[in-house]
């Protein structure tokens, strides 16, 4: 409401806007909302669970390049590019 006051808005004027703006977003109901169906197919979560391993691993590994090749590094800053780019 203080930004609504800021912006020359009144008290009720600014609380149709906040209203309308939880209306557009769907939050504007106390209610629980509808979960899913569940209609995934049984491939979708090994799917899922395979390409969340592949990220961590290919996030594990570049961060272990970062790490190691940083501490080895002893001419003032390294970036990261820098890092990736030097070779062991």
């Amino acid at each position: 409401m203080y930004l609504a006051r800021l912006r020359g808005l009144s008290t009720a004027a600014a609380k149709r806007h906040a209203a309308e703006l939880l209306r557009a977003c769907g939050l504007h109901s106390r209610r629980a909302r509808p979960t899913a169906e569940g209609t995934a197919s049984w491939w979708e979560p090994l799917i899922a669970l395979a390409r969340m391993a592949a990220a961590t691993y290919g996030i594990v590994v570049i961060a272990e390049k970062i790490y190691r090749r940083s501490l080895m590094q002893t001419q003032g800053r390294l970036t990261i590019r820098q890092a990736l780019r030097v070779q062991d």
